[in-house]
């Protein structure tokens, strides 16, 4: 079935409010809740292979509806409140803008997060098997954006990293400290990423160790199958872009047209890089794909088990903010909400 790719753009416009509540919903494409900085768009890619019809609701006050068109690759949009919401679309690019002001108070740091692991053999995650079911976060600063956050193990402590809200470039590191993911315990307590391309989407990252050295990857702006990659230079605060020896940039092949790309996490295994994403408007499913180094592609279902159930999870669980990480067994979180 044909399909095409739209990258949308959500604006805070207000200039008295520094994030503002927003709910995307199209029945079966998505239903995602969005904390919108208004020092950083918030940008997300979907896969249309015919007509829909999305609603855009800010604060549960303001709401915009556009109706896509397939067959002529057309929207049209209608909205009761002009001046407070407003819609373009040029292409494959879909901007809306919301001026509107509340009183509205900025997220606050989820308190834990939900944790299960692969259950061997099967294909399934299950909260709380072999795991700690509930991990707290402590100590996070104010403007941590946990909205755009990963994860990983380098075989001596689990890591936790979340962006500094309205920052495209600056990461806040958390560490487990035996008892929550405590800001800056055992850690460079903020990283920076250099260098990036003028195109990198710093809306969501992934963060992985294979061993020795530690990896961060953004996405190309309007094509979420390309990877940048940025590695840990030792000795500094610094992830870089272009590390001599490293690949740049990585393509991902072969995942289905439904993909939701802006769900998406990777680890390595001691193996094997991974990299995994949601099915577009399911929370209980993830696809998994890895590195075929003959190919030097990220490959769905090569080496892996093509779709992996999320199983119990609580059902308050922030279903759009999930990381992963390897420790001798795979492990799945959800924040709470």
């Amino acid at each position: 079935m044909p399909s095409r790719n739209k990258t949308l753009f959500l604006y805070n416009g207000s200039t008295r409010q520094r994030y503002q509540s927003w709910q995307v919903y199209s029945e079966g494409v998505i239903n995602r809740y969005f904390d919108v900085d208004s020092y950083l768009r918030t940008t997300f890619t979907l896969t249309l292979s015919g007509d829909c019809t999305i609603q855009f609701g800010v604060e549960d006050t303001v709401y915009l509806r556009a109706t896509y068109t397939f067959a002529n690759d057309s929207w049209t949009s209608q909205t009761d409140t002009p001046n407070e919401i407003s819609f373009t679309a040029s292409q494959s690019a879909i901007s809306v803008s919301s001026t509107f002001t509340s009183g509205f108070t900025p997220p606050a740091a989820p308190s834990s997060l939900y944790q299960g692991s692969w259950i061997p053999g099967t294909s399934n995650y299950e909260y709380g098997y072999n795991s700690i079911p509930n991990v707290p976060i402590t100590g996070a600063p104010a403007d941590a954006d946990f909205s755009r956050f990963s994860m990983l193990y380098d075989g001596n402590a689990y890591r936790l990293y979340v962006f500094r809200g309205g920052t495209s470039n600056t990461l806040y590191q958390f560490s487990w400290d035996g008892s929550s993911y405590a800001y800056g315990n055992n850690s460079i307590p903020v990283l920076t990423l250099t260098n990036a391309p003028g195109d990198a989407d710093a809306s969501s990252i992934s963060m992985l160790h294979e061993g020795s050295t530690y990896h961060a990857y953004l996405r190309r702006l309007g094509d979420p199958a390309t990877l940048y990659q940025f590695i840990w230079i030792p000795g500094t605060s610094t992830y870089q872009y272009g590390s001599p020896g490293y690949y740049p940039s990585l393509p991902v092949t072969g995942f289905p047209a439904d993909t939701d790309w802006s769900r998406w996490t990777m680890l390595h295994d001691a193996s094997t890089y991974r990299i995994y994403a949601f099915r577009n408007g399911e929370n209980d499913l993830i696809r998994q794909g890895s590195w075929n180094a003959a190919a030097s592609a990220y490959q769905y279902a090569f080496d892996s088990i093509p779709e992996l159930n999320l199983v119990d999870f609580p059902a308050n669980s922030n279903f759009g903010r999930a990381a992963m990480l390897y420790d001798g067994a795979y492990r799945f979180y959800f924040q709470s909400m």
